[in-house]
């Protein structure tokens, strides 16, 4: 199986990227009675941010070489490596992450991650709404702000969820998504977040009528 140090943090640093980039936002946007928090809330993303673009290029480089020698996969990890560095960090993790599912196995691991993504469902299909409601009636910001806050939990925990029902998929159903893939979807949802309902709603309608590996 195809599960090393550097593959999870590789996994850790994509997870870690949409908080990096909405707290980066939040600090650019607010303003602080106290120019110490806005500060710090903008190192926190500052440092995140140099995390992902110098760490994900390691990663890849390592968990690269590591399946190379392993003789499970023969990806060009130097090149993945320059690419993250020069390019997009994020963006060619997880294209090397697409390619890596399609040709490492990994284990399933918990069979219980298709309750996160329909959690993250049922949050997003009552909060999204409410919070618009809430907004366009002007009604007071406690009350904007608790759907608010469900939404925006809903959408967080998404990526994770849906990323790793897609490996268990992957090892005992005849579905086998991409889990990359999904991820990346799930990415996207965080800044369209009408594309986290019906891209949840059909990753759980195919995981509903799959059929699980017949030994």
């Amino acid at each position: 199986m195809g599960r090393g140090p550097w593959y999870r943090l590789l996994e850790v640093l994509l997870f870690a990227f949409p908080p990096v980039i909405g707290v980066g936002i939040v600090g650019v946007l607010r303003s602080y009675p106290d120019p110490l928090v806005g500060r710090a809330i903008l190192a926190i993303a500052s440092v995140g941010g140099l995390a992902i673009r110098i760490g994900v290029p390691v990663c890849l480089f390592l968990d690269g070489r590591a399946l190379r020698e392993r003789g499970l996969w023969r990806p060009n990890y130097p090149l993945y490596a320059l690419g993250a560095l020069l390019l997009s960090a994020p963006a060619v993790g997880l294209f090397y992450l697409y390619r890596r599912h399609d040709r490492v196995d990994r284990p399933p691991g918990w069979d219980g991650w298709w309750a996160v993504v329909a959690a993250s469902l049922g949050g997003s299909l009552s909060g999204i709404p409410v919070a618009l409601l809430a907004y366009v009636l002007a009604l007071p910001p406690l009350v904007v702000a608790i759907p608010a806050l469900l939404a925006g939990l809903a959408l967080a925990v998404f990526p994770v969820g849906i990323y790793r029902d897609a490996i268990y998929l992957r090892a005992v159903a005849d579905w086998r998504p991409n889990p990359a893939l999904y991820l990346a979807l799930a990415f996207a949802s965080l800044f369209v977040p009408l594309l986290q309902p019906p891209v949840a709603a059909y990753y759980l309608y195919r995981r509903q009528t799959t059929l699980p590996v017949r030994p």
